[in-house]
């Protein structure tokens, strides 16, 4: 019998070794660890003891609790639909308590501020009488224009210039800050050619002049000359005729020579404070103006820039009553934000800049006076 792939031997009397080639060799078997999962039959065991336990816990919470509904909900003769409505009940109940906690903590934060009165009795000479600017709706002189060509044009200047350079200065008559909505007619048309002209010195030139537009003026029954108590500032409604300002150079040149400027009144009542006529000089308005003919008036505390203006329309004769209420914070708001407090200090940092409104609020009111105006065509 013949074997070629395997060989016998005889070491010794009745022992026999095998072996094998190589290529025959058989694989060695590692070992192997076999888990087995726990059958579903005791999971649900092991789920229904611990529902059972847990149900037991909320049993006796339900009898030692004094929340209302919640013993109703966990009794041990509640049935499916009571607990259901018990459920409903209770959840309600603390949403709104949720919903009315949240309310309270706004309105605890909102109103960390408290208006104290401090006097009734101040007296109103120590306020300074309040900011009065005039700007007239049509904010030109028209009748200047052949001036402002003559001064700012180039000799010979083309004709098509010189009807470009009154289509810029007319969308000045009616401009105000952050709304130039007038220039919408340019969007489209090259201006180039006019480079050369600084059109603010051209709206300097044909801003109505003090003499030309006011007159008999009266600051508490005594009749004073309007060109030396109004000087001329910029504001939102462009070049408008400010008294008792100190945002001019000439209101802060005249604050050196006069103690008492920016001025005060002790008076109040009809016929105090200050009284002055307006002419609106239509007749010098720009020909195709379509302006309402009357004037922007805004009243304001010395240092603070106006927001929003009076409209006071042509041929009226109009009287302005401020009451005498000064508002001040103390050192303790500079914690609250400036949303809350509703000011800023001159340390507080803002995303543009803004006025500084020192100690008073912007919506500060002067006091009890009579401003009357009387406008005349």
């Amino acid at each position: 019998m013949v074997y070629p792939a395997s060989r016998f031997q005889a070491t010794q009397a009745n022992a026999l070794q095998l072996s094998h080639s190589p290529r025959n060799t058989p694989v060695q078997e590692n070992p192997h660890m076999i888990l087995q999962l726990p059958s579903w039959r005791s999971v649900r065991r092991a789920a229904g003891e611990f529902s059972a336990s847990a149900w037991e816990l909320a049993f006796r919470f339900g009898q030692s609790t004094t929340i209302h509904g919640v013993n109703r909900l966990f009794s041990r003769r509640a049935g499916k639909y009571e607990r259901c409505v018990w459920f409903l009940t209770v959840m309600l109940a603390l949403l709104g308590a949720i919903y009315v906690s949240h309310l309270l903590s706004e309105r605890f934060t909102e109103g960390r501020l408290e208006t104290v009165v401090d006097s009734t009795r101040w007296p109103v000479y120590h306020i300074p009488f309040p900011v009065v600017s005039i700007c007239p709706e049509n904010q030109l002189n028209w009748q200047r224009l052949a001036e402002a060509k003559q001064t700012f044009l180039k000799p010979n200047e083309s004709p098509e210039n010189e009807r470009l350079f009154e289509i810029i200065v007319s969308d000045y008559d009616n401009v105000q800050f952050a709304a130039f909505q007038s220039f919408a007619n340019l969007e489209n048309t090259p201006v180039d050619s006019l480079d050369y002209v600084n059109f603010t010195e051209v709206i300097g030139l044909m801003t109505w002049r003090c003499e030309e537009i006011l007159s008999q003026c009266l600051w508490n029954h005594f009749a004073m000359n309007c060109c030396d108590i109004f000087s001329l500032r910029r504001s939102k409604y462009g070049f408008c005729w400010s008294f008792n300002s100190l945002e001019t150079v000439e209101g802060r040149e005249k604050q050196k020579v006069d103690s008492l400027w920016p001025w005060h009144t002790g008076t109040a009542g009809p016929g105090s404070g200050l009284m002055a006529r307006v002419y609106l000089r239509p007749e010098k308005h720009y020909p195709n103006s379509t302006n309402e003919k009357g004037i922007n008036l805004m009243i304001t505390e010395p240092n603070v820039w106006h927001r929003d203006a009076m409209i006071v329309p042509e041929n009226s004769n109009t009287m302005i009553e401020v009451e005498p209420v000064v508002y001040y914070y103390d050192n303790n708001t500079r914690g609250l934000g400036s949303k809350l407090r509703e000011c800023i200090f001159d340390v507080s940092k803002a995303g543009w800049r803004q006025r500084e409104l020192g100690q008073f609020d912007n919506d500060f009111k002067a006091k009890t006076i009579e401003i009357k105006w009387e406008l005349k065509n």
